[in-house]
């Protein structure tokens, strides 16, 4: 596969990207309109002022030309005036001085449509682009049709399906594409443009998927307007307050340590505790919009502005922020405990989403339930041996609890059950399978486990049931 990719990026090559008035001159027709050949891709990426389509702007776009093997032959970039504030510049660089002689999106319509038009679409979060696009038209009273489309995000998951997340930046890195700055429209048009050409190449296995193949052959039948179909909406100027933009780009708090350390392997996990499968672009903005713990009445509306993008029903909502929750837990659960914090921080989390704070409980014992499995789907179990006298084995899921002994060796036994999945508690309750002890410490969980009739073990006797350790009873029952 690597000698693939070196062959692959050998063969990917770009024209310099030109600026609006090189693109005008370059592709000007008989009647002084811009357009583009027949039957290809329009690659596109758009830097934004936020992430509502309905109350942010574009403030930059960049577009790139392919054929239909995905080859690309040209591109082209252009900022706008967003008539209000920028946005976050530290993410995509652009400053108010830079647009403030930009031309309005609805001044450039007219060229890009002959750019798009008879081209299937193609960008990384598609749904997120065509929002904002179909929103800018709408402003300008325009129709922006339905379109084909290829999202390369999507599609990643079908083609690289072994990487843990599936950003612009981690799909490139996964092929060898070098991004020459991240967040710049036209820099991430050009990377999303080389993805397309790698998955389109013949050679790559699994090839690319029956529902793809007419996907420019439908695009050239596409209508696209040659001009307004309405009068203009006239935008009152936007101020910079939390009211306007869907957050307020002042300096962040530190994020809450479990959401700074989500990654796209827990939200995959979501997905098999119930979120919906079209919820993964949904549930990769919100740790965004969550990222300081705070939803402002102004991300709240965003929140909503995300479920229609991507047309996401109100049950598909509820179930996709419980499998961010049981993400959340997955987190909290790696040290095979739930600590007073983390559980104080699930139940702000669910707070944020309007969930009910007792659903925490809940979501614990899905995401446990979830580990065990794992686990235990990974465990290649030792046979007991015949003259087994250790009584029932040690399970994945079990908890046990440690009193007294020789700290190094209750170290090490404990490391040693965690990473096998068993859960360690601080205390005796009646439903700790085993107290191990040396049995020359008498203390609380000593009498706890008398009172529930727990079974005592001896850390000698643990360190050989770890060794001959079983998966779940209950995981063993289901098969």
């Amino acid at each position: 596969m690597k000698a693939f990719h070196q062959l692959f990026l050998s063969q990917a090559r770009f024209n310099g990207s030109r600026n609006y008035d090189d693109m005008r001159s370059l592709l000007n027709n008989e009647d002084g309109m811009m357009e583009s050949r027949r039957g290809g891709f329009a690659i596109v990426d758009v830097e934004t002022t936020g992430f509502s389509a309905r109350t942010d702007r574009i403030v930059e776009i960049g577009l790139v030309l392919a054929d239909s093997d995905g080859e690309a032959y040209d591109s082209w970039t252009c900022r706008f005036n967003p008539e209000g504030p920028v946005g976050p510049t530290h993410i995509h660089g652009i400053t108010d001085a830079d647009v403030a002689n930009a031309p309005l999106f609805a001044d450039t319509i007219l060229d890009l449509v002959a750019l798009l038009r008879g081209n299937a679409f193609v960008a990384h979060n598609a749904n997120f682009d065509i929002a904002f696009l179909r929103a800018e038209f709408e402003r300008a009273g325009w129709d922006f049709p339905r379109v084909p489309v290829f999202c390369t995000m999507d599609e990643s998951w079908y083609f690289l399906p072994n990487l843990q997340q599936h950003k612009l930046a981690d799909c490139c890195m996964e092929i060898g594409i070098t991004q020459e700055r991240q967040h710049s429209a036209i820099h991430d048009a050009e990377a999303t443009a080389k993805i397309l050409r790698y998955f389109l190449d013949p050679r790559l296995q699994p090839t690319v998927r029956p529902e793809h193949n007419g996907l420019t052959t439908a695009a050239m039948s596409v209508e696209w307007p040659n001009g307004p179909c309405r009068d203009r909406i006239v935008q009152e100027p936007r101020s910079g307050g939390p009211q306007q933009n869907w957050r307020n780009w002042k300096k962040r708090g530190q994020s809450s340590p479990l959401i700074k350390t989500l990654d796209a392997f827990a939200l995959a996990s979501a997905i098999d505790a119930g979120s919906p499968t079209n919820s993964k672009a949904y549930l990769a903005l919100l740790l965004e919009v969550l990222e300081d713990g705070v939803i402002t009445a102004n991300e709240g509306f965003t929140l909503a502005d995300l479920a229609q993008m991507y047309d996401l029903s109100k049950d598909e909502i509820s179930a996709a922020h419980r499998g961010f929750l049981t993400a959340l837990a997955h987190e909290a659960l790696a040290d095979e405990t739930v600590s007073r914090e983390e559980r104080e921080e699930l139940k702000h989390t669910a707070r944020l989403l309007d969930m009910p704070e007792s659903m925490v409980t809940d979501v614990v014992n899905v995401a446990r339930a979830i580990r065990i499995a794992h686990r235990s789907d990974e465990l290649i179990p030792v046979e007991l041996p015949e003259n087994w006298l250790l009584g029932e084995p040690l399970r994945v899921g079990d908890r046990v609890a440690f009193t007294g002994g020789d700290q190094a060796q209750r170290d090490e036994l404990e490391a040693c059950a965690k990473e096998l999945g068993v859960r360690v508690m601080s205390s005796v309750s009646g439903k700790t399978t085993m107290l191990i002890t040396d049995g020359e410490f008498s203390g609380t969980k000593a009498n706890a486990a008398r009172a529930n009739g727990t079974r005592l073990v001896h850390p000698d006797e643990f360190r050989i049931l770890l060794d001959y350790i079983q998966p779940s009873l209950v995981i063993a029952k289901d098969r």
